[in-house]
């Protein structure tokens, strides 16, 4: 059976605020597939009026959405906002510079790892090797209509033409053309199963054997398309070590469609998600290690055991950094100044998810705050985040030395964020921001789940929430001398005994008892230096805090 009510609900709760519901059956009926799409919008209505939470974020979808449009046309007029026919005419194939950066950008690795593809294929194909290029070239229509052109969704010499144009004697040389083949999966597949082909059967067992290089390029496994299962069937009927060829698969459609078994046979995996030449020629250079794809995957990935659920949560090996930042912290110092009660806020982030990235916004965040050398702790409230950033307020209720924390998900840790509030006179505060520290965070055991989810895109924005009244206790005494006052003391020291040196070498010229006066002098300064450092001289502390 087809879950459709179930993925499309799962859907929305992985943060997709737009449901695409194309080929919405199983067997790709029409009639089924709106029969489907009209009974799930019938069970979202249901449960919008039902469900509290449900329509909670069906609303922050919507509110997501039109922020969103409002951004994109600020002024709401039909006119400018309607295309004109003509004008678009003009602009097509103007824009394939950004459209290559797209397809470059987009496209990941799958499997192996970069580090170890490095060592798999640390070059693309030489001079001297072999390539067989086998590429899916079913025929496709932009329309239903009878008179409706068919055309191959990718041409099956794509791949072999994007080669020639970027690596071949006209280019960089470094291909040679009579070693470049180019086979559909539809005759790859007929071969396999014994059956007549354009190409004759020895041909294609010769260009097997002899290849260094077999490339896929792979849309879907639909049963219903000939040649479509070509590179399982090819993975399973002619089995190749990596170490005799290098087998590389582009999954110009989604990449989902092969298991781990069929993966593991595989030199390279690419996921490339389109069809056009942009694409074809970013998986050419892939291919060629022209670059490391940067991408990750944005649906979920079972062959590779990749969640993008998992993936998008905060990543659990980091440590969220926390500052204060609408304060003026005093020259040479991390101090300022603030009134007992006021309210300070606290920003946490960037935060980052299991792919390396700013996790989607609306990821939720904990903020705690705990009294040093005290294990009891007092939650702030949850914050949302907005571009990886979430935000909290702390009141400074009361004098004390404190620690502010935050979490996120599987992000336990964080620096910590030190505030030692020191009472002065007038119901000021001084505050003290220390030097944040490590809090570790647990590593939990991750459980992939999977789920029929595409990238997220939001825009909420973040609510802070009141700090509860803490715990006082006892305030940390604040530093009694610094540079200044040591700098101070010395020059008073060497003026003592300048002058005493001069007022008794008047009446005594020994040198060596002039000496001891100089001595006697310098000691009993720095006694009385270090007591004054210790709050031993009576008035110490008055000095100290003028």
């Amino acid at each position: 059976s087809f879950p459709y009510k179930r993925i499309a609900q799962e859907a929305l709760l992985a943060g997709n605020d737009l449901l695409w519901l194309s080929r919405f059956s199983l067997d790709d009926n029409p009639d089924t597939e709106l029969a489907n799409i009209e009974d799930t919008v019938l069970f979202f209505r249901e449960k919008y009026g039902a469900d509290a939470d449900f329509r909670r974020r069906v609303d922050a979808a919507v509110l997501r959405i039109l922020t969103l449009k409002a951004r994109l046309n600020p002024e709401l007029d039909l006119v400018n906002t309607l295309v004109q026919g003509d004008a678009v005419a003009g602009e097509i194939g103007k824009q394939q510079a950004v459209v290559a950066q797209i397809a470059r950008d987009g496209l990941t690795l799958l499997s192996p790892s970069p580090a170890e593809l490095g060592q798999r294929m640390p070059t693309g194909p030489g001079l001297d090797d072999k390539v067989l290029l086998v590429t899916d070239a079913r025929l496709g229509q932009e329309c239903n209509a009878e008179d409706c052109p068919s055309f191959p969704l990718i041409d099956p010499t794509a791949l072999e033409q994007s080669i020639l144009r970027l690596y071949g004697p006209g280019a960089t040389g470094q291909v040679s053309p009579d070693n470049l083949a180019s086979l559909s999966s539809q005759e790859l597949s007929a071969h396999l199963a014994g059956q007549p082909t354009a190409v004759a059967g020895e041909e294609i067992d010769r260009l097997i054997d002899e290849a260094n290089w077999i490339v896929f390029a792979t849309l879907d496994n639909d049963p219903a398309v000939p040649g479509a299962s070509a590179l399982r069937e090819f993975l399973t009927e002619r089995p190749a070590g990596r170490e005799k060829k290098r087998i590389i698969a582009f999954a110009f459609n989604a990449p989902y469609f092969l298991d781990a078994t069929d993966i593991a046979k595989l030199t390279a995996y690419f996921g490339v998600y389109g069809k056009t030449e942009p694409f074809v020629e970013a998986a050419t250079r892939a291919l060629f290690r022209e670059f490391t794809p940067p991408g990750a995957p944005p649906v979920n990935v079972t062959g590779i055991n990749y969640s993008l659920a998992d993936k998008l949560r905060p990543a659990a090996n980091q440590s969220i950094e926390i500052r204060v930042p609408d304060v003026r912290v005093e020259m040479g110092s991390n101090t300022f100044t603030a009134k007992v009660g006021d309210t300070l806020r606290v920003v946490a982030g960037p935060i980052y998810d299991g792919n390396g990235r700013i996790v989607p916004d609306g990821t939720m965040a904990t903020f705690k705050l705990k009294q040093r050398n005290d294990p009891f702790e007092l939650p702030l409230g949850e914050a949302s985040t907005t571009d990886g950033f979430a935000e909290s307020l702390v009141t400074l209720e009361r004098p004390g030395d404190y620690e502010v924390q935050v979490q996120s998900g599987q992000a336990q840790g964080s620096l910590s964020l030190l505030l030692n509030i020191v009472d002065l006179a007038g119901g000021e505060a001084e505050v003290l921001v220390a030097t944040p520290t490590v809090t570790p965070s647990p590593l939990p055991t991750e459980t992939p789940t999977p789920t029929y989810t595409a990238s997220p895109s939001a825009t909420p924005q973040a609510t802070p929430e009141p700090t509860p009244e803490p715990t006082a206790i006892p305030p940390l005494p604040p530093r009694r001398v610094d540079g200044g006052a040591f700098s101070v003391s010395l020059l008073a020291i060497l003026l003592a005994a300048a002058v005493g040196l001069l007022l008794y070498r008047a009446s005594v010229s020994a040198p060596s008892t002039s000496m001891q006066v100089v001595l006697t002098v310098a000691i009993g300064g720095l006694v009385a230096y270090l007591l004054y450092a210790l709050g031993l001289v009576p008035g110490a502390d008055i000095l100290q805090r003028e």
